[in-house]
């Protein structure tokens, strides 16, 4: 079994960007697991623990998709939380641009996915970045003005040019992501 997602990659200068947004809300969050830069992406579908022999099954629907779609451009803009400021568990990047293009890719993915027997999520997709996870409540209040505060956050426009399945493999200091699929858009 595997631990796997599916997701799309930003540019380096938006991780570096993202670095320096981070860094910034270290400094309010101080009960917060961050994110590595490294390993900051727009989560398109969560698979979870797989058999390696469904590989070729996901590959196959990434592929179709990916030679109809084109590449596209995005950028990072605003931050936010998940569920809601008063009530923060997660800390994110907002994203803007070709949207319309994100969301239906990641429908089309759900779609043919669902086909394959992976179930399909309850919550609406929402684009995003995670930056970080709390681990508490602690600090919640100052850190939720800064979240506030850099809401004006944004990157320089980044083009995305291929889709990735991901092995995330869990570790005491951290996840760490192995490429298994790399599928180029070709539309």
């Amino acid at each position: 079994m595997i631990r796997a997602f599916i997701a799309m990659d930003v540019s380096e200068d938006v991780r570096r960007r993202l670095e320096e947004l981070r860094k910034h809300l270290e400094r309010f969050g101080k009960d917060v697991k961050w994110v590595p830069v490294e390993n900051v992406h727009i989560t398109l579908k969560f698979l979870g623990n797989i058999e390696e022999t469904r590989v070729n099954d996901i590959k196959e629907v990434m592929q179709s998709l990916a030679c109809r779609t084109k590449p596209f451009t995005l950028k990072a803009k605003g931050t936010g939380c998940f569920p809601s400021i008063k009530k923060i568990r997660v800390v994110w990047a907002g994203l803007a641009g070709e949207l319309d293009k994100l969301v239906f890719f990641q429908r089309e993915l759900e779609n043919n996915l669902q086909k394959l027997g992976f179930p399909k999520e309850d919550r609406p997709f929402k684009p995003h970045l995670t930056l970080g996870r709390m681990k508490s409540p602690r600090n919640d209040a100052s850190l939720a003005r800064a979240i506030v505060d850099n809401a004006s956050f944004e990157s320089d426009e980044f083009t995305v040019d291929h889709v990735t399945l991901y092995k995330s493999i869990l570790k005491p200091s951290g996840a760490k992501y192995e490429v298994l699929v790399k599928m180029p858009l070709e539309g």
